[in-house]
């Protein structure tokens, strides 16, 4: 009888670890608000082996306003949002190559009751850009938060609707370059958080209960 109530509880919790995990890998609704000094150019998903395009907002070359779209990914699985902006060069721009016109781009991604800002890393995200002179992905660099003492608060007169005053403008250090003032690729890097290493030591425990049961009952 006991031996029986031991076996019953232990395949329950099994079931109950079973149903986690399944839920851990439902499909996630995930909102991505963004904008670009000066436009943004493309903006991708990029999970496993599949890149998908995503349709641009009508204020794609209106850094002043933010966009917002929609995408149902795997949250179980890593993937990248990619974003591929441009700063005006001449003759709509003529001071591309200053240092305090930068390019840079600012966003959010939320899923869930979950925020994810642009320049602040957390266990589930990395935000990126392509350096490249060395070409290779590395820490972004970060230019005041949205609303904060920058140049785009000061031009915008306050923060960009829509995307929380937490995020961060995200430029190149290096832009007194051509290259990298004009084109700027950036990308937020989502790794799942996994699963609690306790959550494992319960599984293990209960599998070392059912072992004590078959010794002194079996």
């Amino acid at each position: 009888m006991k031996k029986g109530l031991a076996v019953s509880v232990c395949a329950g919790l099994l079931f109950f670890a079973a149903s986690f995990t399944a839920a851990e890998a439902s499909l996630t609704d995930f909102t991505i608000t963004y904008t670009a000094d000066n436009q943004i150019d493309t903006l991708s998903v990029q999970q496993g082996a599949t890149t998908t395009g995503l349709t641009l907002g009508p204020n794609v070359a209106n850094w002043q306003a933010a966009d917002s779209v929609k995408v149902t990914l795997e949250s179980s699985q890593k993937f990248d949002i990619v974003w591929q902006c441009e700063n005006w060069v001449p003759p709509k721009w003529n001071t591309y190559n200053n240092p305090d016109n930068p390019a840079g781009l600012l966003a959010q991604v939320t899923y869930g009751a979950n925020t994810l800002l642009s320049g602040v890393n957390t266990a589930n995200v990395t935000w990126q850009i392509y350096d490249t002179g060395k070409s290779q992905w590395v820490s972004a660099s970060t230019w005041g938060n949205n609303g904060g003492s920058n140049i785009w608060t000061s031009v915008n007169g306050g923060p960009v609707g829509g995307i929380g005053t937490g995020a961060q403008w995200l430029w190149d250090k290096d832009n007194t370059t051509p290259q990298s003032a004009t084109t700027l690729l950036i990308r937020a890097d989502y790794s799942p958080v996994p699963i609690p290493g306790a959550f494992w030591l319960l599984g293990s425990g209960l599998a070392g209960m059912i072992g004590v049961r078959r010794k002194y009952f079996g």
